[in-house]
């Protein structure tokens, strides 16, 4: 049986006694309450008590939490403060630069105190000694004299007496020469009396000069000129070698272009049967299997060693079926590798259907 305890609510000390009044003494009201109650009680209470001194802690955590966080917060503050004041003072110096008004002149009344001063400009100051004009000695110098046609005294008439020296200048001159080169073939006639035939005729010329084109008036120099400006920055091009043996180099560069697409056409055609061979493999070990092994293979939708992506075989095929026609510009140069000129050729239209929403018509779209 549980034992019934009792106490008192209260626990009460009796007064000192004072002299000439009467000692009253309080009545104890006593409540009767089990063990089980008891402990349950003190259980509770402990309970309590922890949960007091858990909200104790985080109060404390999240003060400091707060002290910190308010710190950080009036540090940003401050810098952002700083920041604005700075940016305000631009906006103010910029507006003054912009708006406020300006003057070239200097009061020179004003007296400015011993902190204050002009702050001096950039750039070349008005009156210092310059470092002069650039000399190039390097140039060749083409003297040219100039003279007055009438130097003579505008009251009397008298003629101006030469003086010693004269004053120079400078001035930096770029000369292309472009002329015209007249040949004149010298003609001869025969002088003895033997008949004019076809391999003696009557008169003679000397042979023309020889030109890269026969009828061309451009000469030979101007030829060069366009190879060297169009050709001089390849890197097969080689300055050490003559113009007339320059072709040499682009042949060879030529052929080992033509050997570099032979080997990628070789490459694709050893790819495209690898992926049939990887292909037929597939196919059958995938006849032979098992039904548990097709159960458990998870991974059918990955590619096996040598296959390729559709796209990939898409491309490779298209490579195949075109490659004559992708490597017309090898053997003959006037095609071009790209079609970069057509694609710009239909620019326009191509534009204007995007921006016009299609045509109205087939005689529009024509």
């Amino acid at each position: 049986m549980e034992q019934a305890l009792s106490f008192s609510t209260f626990e009460y000390l009796p007064p000192p006694p004072v002299d000439g009044l009467p000692i009253f003494f309080p009545v104890l009201n006593l409540v009767s309450i089990t063990q089980r109650d008891l402990t349950q009680l003190k259980s509770a209470a402990n309970y309590w008590k922890a949960l007091h001194r858990r909200s104790c802690a985080r109060e404390a955590i999240l003060k400091k939490t707060i002290e910190y966080n308010n710190a950080q917060y009036s540090e940003r503050e401050t810098l952002l403060k700083n920041e604005i004041e700075l940016k305000e003072a631009q906006i103010r110096d910029l507006r003054h630069r912009l708006f406020a008004k300006k003057s070239e002149s200097i009061n020179k009344n004003l007296k400015l105190q011993p902190s204050q001063s002009i702050k001096r400009p950039r750039g070349q100051q008005r009156g210092s000694r310059t470092h002069g004009r650039t000399q190039r000695p390097e140039l060749e110098v083409i003297e040219e004299h100039h003279e007055l046609e009438n130097a003579c005294c505008t009251h009397c008439g008298l003629q101006y007496s030469a003086f010693p020296g004269a004053e120079e200048s400078e001035i930096v001159e770029i000369e292309v020469k472009a002329y015209r080169r007249k040949v004149l073939r010298k003609c001869y006639i025969k002088s003895c009396s033997c008949l004019p035939s076809k391999d003696s005729p009557q008169f003679i010329v000397a042979p023309p000069v020889p030109k890269v084109i026969p009828k061309s008036p451009y000469g030979t120099s101007i030829w060069i000129y366009i190879l060297l400006a169009k050709y001089q920055r390849l890197t097969h091009w080689d300055e050490n070698i003559p113009l007339t043996q320059q072709s040499v180099l682009f042949d060879q560069a030529q052929i080992q272009l033509g050997d570099q697409l032979q080997l990628i056409n070789e490459r694709c055609t050893q790819l495209l049967l690898i992926h049939q061979a990887a292909t037929t493999c597939s196919d059958t070990a995938a006849k032979r299997s098992s039904a548990k092994k097709k159960a458990d293979a998870t991974d059918s939708s990955l590619l096996q060693p040598g296959q390729l992506h559709e796209g990939q075989r898409s491309v490779l095929i298209s490579l195949q079926n075109h490659w004559h026609g992708l490597i017309v510009f090898l053997t003959n140069p006037a095609v071009k590798m790209d079609n970069n000129s057509a694609e710009r050729a239909i620019r326009n239209p191509v534009i204007g259907r995007k921006n016009y929403y299609g045509s109205g018509s087939i005689r529009a779209a024509m």
